[in-house]
This record gives structure tokens, C-alpha cells and sequence, in this order.
């Protein structure tokens, strides 16, 4: 029986490690957000502010410290998502990437976010070509590495649009379904950003484009993050916090001639959005 067991799940723990290796090295690469030294800093706002309900985020970078207003957002709002992802998605997309397995939705955001920013100044075939890659490496079941876990009503309204010209410019499936993970990445998601050139649709823009074409999905993402990935974020944030605080304190001395700078580290920092966003 012992060696029944060791033969069948030894195997298995490799697929899966190796799996998750590969799932967390793809989101990554999807994501075009810089990694730089990005950190939170959340304070309190006096009480003329919403009367204490508000809370001060400083966001704290190598070369700058920006500030605003948090009016009465509580932590597990998706006002509070929606402003980690806006002004620094790293920590989350890191953190997404390493334990929950679904790197790809905050990579998808983030891009989307880009798109919609990029969607009004472009031309139309410009704009086209970019929801096409944003198509191929995270929802189209035949090319994405690791689709986006959407309804089917949600993913036959997005085909509708984009698999025909996914299709044409990407060819025949590149994803294994058996063995989605026995390759390297083939799409675009394996490649960075100035190596997508090549996803030019000769086509013609079908009339059901438009700016809001990838809405519903996104909808449905964000709720996915808020409900399954911010909890455990803000709580892994939060353990950080607490074990960071007790170390600085053991370490206080350390701290009182002017080294406190370089003793404070980034957990430390990042943990402290969490736990202000609390107030």
C-alpha cells in the first residue's frame, strides 16, 4: 500500500509544482506593469475629513510619494480593490501569481485598464489589433495559456467578435487540452511587449466592436478578485504586519540612529495600506 501511495502521488506533487512554476511564470509575463520598489503607507485623516471616516494613502515610490483621499472606503470594498489596481498592482499581481493561482486575472485587468486608456486616441484598426491580444493571451479557450475563468454566455459573446480574427492570424489551436502545460508558452503571452508586432488581423473590424466590448468580462473578473484573491492578500498583508512590527520593535534601538530607513522593509511598508484602510 505505501508503495502504491508513493508511486501515484510523487508523480502528482511534480505535475502540479511544475504547473504552478509555469502558471505563475505566464502571469507574469502577461502583465506589462512595471516591477518597481512600490510600497503603501495609510494613515488616518483628521476628523475634518468625512469626520475620521477617510484614510490617507501614500503611495511610496524609489523616486516619488504621491497622496489622496480614501473617503469612507472600507478594505474589502471594491473602491479599495480598484485603487491597488490602479496606482500599483505588483504586490497583488506577485502575490496572485504565487498563491492563488490566478495571476492571469490581475494581468488581464491591468492590461484592460491600458486598453481602455489607449482606445480613444487610437484608430479603430489600431484599437482592434490590441483587444485582439488581449483576447488571444486571456480568454480564447484555443491560444491562452490559462483562460480567464468566464461563463459561457461571456465567452461565446467575446468569440463572436474576436475568433474569427484569432483564428487568422494565430492558426490552429496552440494550447494542448490534454496536456495544456507539456510545452512553453507558444502565444504572445510568452513573449514581451515589442514582440507582439506580428498580431496585424488583415480583416475586416466586425460592427459588434466597440470600447465596452470587454465590459461584462471585466465585471465578472473584478468580482472574482474581490471575492477569492484581495481577502487572502489583505490577510497574508495583515500576518506580515503583525510579524514585521514585532521584529522592528525587538530591533528598536537599531532603528533610533537614523538606520530606520533602510530597517523598514517592503513587507513592512505594503502592509501598512492594509492595515489602514481598516480605520
Amino acid at each position: 500500500m505505501f508503495i502504491e501511495v508513493f508511486t501515484v502521488f510523487i508523480p502528482a506533487y511534480q505535475v502540479v509544482k511544475h504547473w504552478r512554476f509555469q502558471h505563475a511564470a505566464a502571469a507574469r509575463k502577461m502583465s506589462s506593469t512595471f516591477s518597481l520598489a512600490t510600497t503603501f503607507n495609510v494613515r488616518p485623516t483628521s476628523k475634518s475629513h468625512s469626520e475620521g471616516k477617510g484614510s490617507m494613502i501614500e503611495l511610496i515610490d524609489r523616486n516619488y510619494s504621491v497622496e489622496y483621499l480614501q473617503s469612507g472606503d472600507r478594505l474589502m470594498t471594491m473602491a479599495a480593490l480598484t485603487r491597488v489596481l490602479t496606482e500599483n498592482p505588483t504586490p497583488l499581481q506577485d502575490f496572485s501569481a504565487r498563491c492563488d493561482f490566478s495571476g492571469e486575472n490581475i494581468a488581464f485587468l491591468t492590461r484592460l485598464s491600458k486598453w481602455k486608456q489607449f482606445y480613444p486616441v487610437a484608430e479603430r484598426k489600431q484599437a482592434f489589433d490590441a483587444a485582439l491580444r488581449l483576447y488571444i493571451d486571456f480568454v480564447s479557450p484555443l491560444d491562452a495559456d490559462f483562460p480567464l475563468n468566464l461563463s459561457s454566455p461571456q465567452l461565446k459573446a467575446l468569440q463572436s467578435v474576436f475568433e474569427c480574427a484569432a483564428r487568422a492570424v494565430c492558426g490552429k489551436a496552440t494550447v494542448e487540452p490534454v496536456l495544456p502545460f507539456a510545452e512553453p508558452p507558444k502565444t504572445a503571452i510568452s513573449t514581451g511587449p515589442s514582440e507582439t508586432s506580428w498580431l496585424q488581423y488583415q480583416g475586416e473590424i466586425p460592427d459588434a466592436f466597440y470600447e465596452g466590448v470587454f465590459d461584462d468580462a471585466k465585471e465578472h473578473i473584478e468580482s472574482l478578485v474581490l471575492t477569492n484573491t484581495w481577502p487572502k492578500f489583505v490577510k497574508e498583508m495583515q500576518e506580515k504586519r503583525r510579524s514585521s512590527v514585532d521584529s522592528e520593535r525587538s530591533a528598536g534601538s537599531a532603528g533610533s540612529d537614523g538606520s530606520d530607513g533602510s530597517s523598514r522593509t517592503v513587507v513592512s511598508r505594503i502592509s501598512k495600506f492594509v492595515a489602514g484602510l481598516r480605520q
